[in-house]
């Protein structure tokens, strides 16, 4: 059994209400099976039985995931109510993510079966990353790494628009199609940075601009995140002195990341340290990542997490001053026993261009 199944399987022997979980989150799905398709359903049973469900479409690829992983393959055609649907009796949970629609829709299917709904529930399951999920993980940030400073070097020109930087980055990011895109790229100029989640525009690039880069990968469906500053053509004393007491604040909040740290916490420190400026931070310290860009736990000031042992989290403290600059200083670490394990290695100076 993988490292997933048998996680969940852990749950169900601890879940007194509910016979098994039908998955149908596409990520949730991927992690437990491998399954990327447009259309799958996971069942697993208390008693261990495991389905994989899919249409025709897929056919043999399915099938060898489903052997692989000690499954049972079953085809969702006509006849799947009959021939499996009806057989399915109990209370089954179900990833509170689920659309009306689709809820729907597997109510249809499984019409003898209950659904108890389960906030975060196999999200709580992922926040812990095996060896090889932290090695995809590793493999995409070491290519950002590797890749975002000589490609500014490269492409940051006098007139060039934010727009046109950031299809050129997101090229370069794919390399060829080796790696997917985590998320739309955030590429900001000047006054721009000021905005948290910017989407690029025509803002020309002109000397003295300060420039805020965003960016990530997906190495086989796992993804990567980092956020760095740079300077063109050079850079203002405020600016620049902004930037050096964020990059501090930021690096004593790194030794912060442990497990068995109350994640709220750490948020809180960083807020203390800001002083005056803590109003100009308007979002949280950070996040999980993995499968998804955004995912368990959270880094807040409202979080009720707790750190754990091989969690991948981000820690991204920003000031954001409406009508001049922003700046967030972003790494992606694993949470490791004693310290972080830090995979965002390009440099947090300011680098100017």
């Amino acid at each position: 059994m993988n490292f997933a199944c048998a996680r969940l399987q852990h749950w169900l022997s601890n879940a007194s209400d509910v016979e098994g979980f039908l998955v149908t989150k596409k990520e949730n799905v991927f992690w437990l099976t491998g399954f990327s398709g447009s259309l799958g359903l996971y069942l697993q049973l208390r008693s261990g039985e495991k389905f994989l469900i899919s249409d025709a479409r897929y056919g043999e690829r399915v099938k060898e995931l489903a052997k692989e992983n000690e499954m049972e393959f079953v085809l969702l055609d006509d006849e799947f109510r009959t021939n499996f649907g009806e057989k399915i009796i109990g209370s089954l949970a179900v990833e509170d993510s689920v659309s009306l629609a689709q809820l729907e829709r597997v109510r249809k299917l499984f019409p003898q079966a209950k659904f108890n709904p389960q906030k975060n529930g196999l999200e709580h399951l992922r926040r812990q990353k095996n060896g090889e999920e932290i090695k995809l993980i590793t493999i995409a940030q070491r290519h950002v790494n590797n890749l975002l400073q000589p490609f500014l070097k490269a492409n940051a020109k006098d007139g060039i628009t934010e727009k046109e930087l950031a299809f050129r980055l997101e090229g370069a990011l794919r390399h060829k199609g080796e790696f997917e895109l985590a998320f739309p790229s955030i590429v900001a100029f000047n006054s721009n940075s000021a905005i948290p989640h910017h989407e690029p525009n025509g803002t020309k690039l002109k000397v003295g601009d300060n420039i805020l880069i965003d960016c990530g990968v997906k190495c086989q469906g796992y993804c990567s995140d980092v956020t760095r500053n740079f300077a063109f053509r050079g850079v203002n004393e405020e600016y620049q002195k902004a930037h050096q007491n964020l990059l501090q604040i930021q690096e004593k909040a790194l030794g912060k990341f442990v497990p068995g740290k109350k994640a709220v916490e750490i948020d809180e420190f960083v807020r203390r340290e800001l002083g005056p400026d803590k109003e100009f931070f308007t979002h949280s310290l950070g996040h999980g990542v993995g499968l998804e860009i955004h995912e368990l736990p959270r880094i807040s000031k409202e979080s009720e997490s707790i750190l754990q042992e091989n969690e991948v989290v981000t820690c991204e403290p920003g000031i954001y001053f409406p009508g001049k600059f922003g700046i967030r200083i972003e790494d992606l670490l694993v949470i490791r026993k004693d310290k972080p394990e830090i995979l965002s290695k390009l440099t947090k100076d300011l680098v100017v261009l």
